[in-house]
């Protein structure tokens, strides 16, 4: 839902600027900075800034499938098998990476 929020925003904001004939480079990415800061607020506020455990357990346990957010869930609780499988999970992904570009 999220993600059809921000689509939809930015469609709304960049036809307004088509419409007005604002064709400044740099309003546009003013434009697209502001965009992404309110789409990345909503993510960071609930993992950075959320004081109600209850809430931010649900938030993690929703956002489950994610190794990063699982991992402070896993950490949070003591779940040392699951910290184990997702440091090792992670760590594949990071070397499959520098691999794929060093070649």
């Amino acid at each position: 839902m999220r993600y059809i929020i921000a689509f939809i925003i930015s469609f709304i904001s960049f036809f307004a600027l088509q419409h007005f004939n604002i064709d400044n480079v740099f309003i546009n990415v003013l434009v697209f900075l502001i965009i992404l800061a309110i789409v990345f607020y909503l993510i960071l506020h609930t993992v950075v800034y959320e004081t109600k455990i209850d809430k931010l357990e649900r938030f993690l346990l929703k956002n489950k499938r994610n190794p990063n957010f699982y991992m402070i869930y896993a950490l949070a609780n003591e779940i040392d098998e699951d910290v184990k499988a997702i440091t090792d999970l992670l760590l594949k992904k990071t070397q499959t990476r520098v691999t794929s570009s060093d070649v």
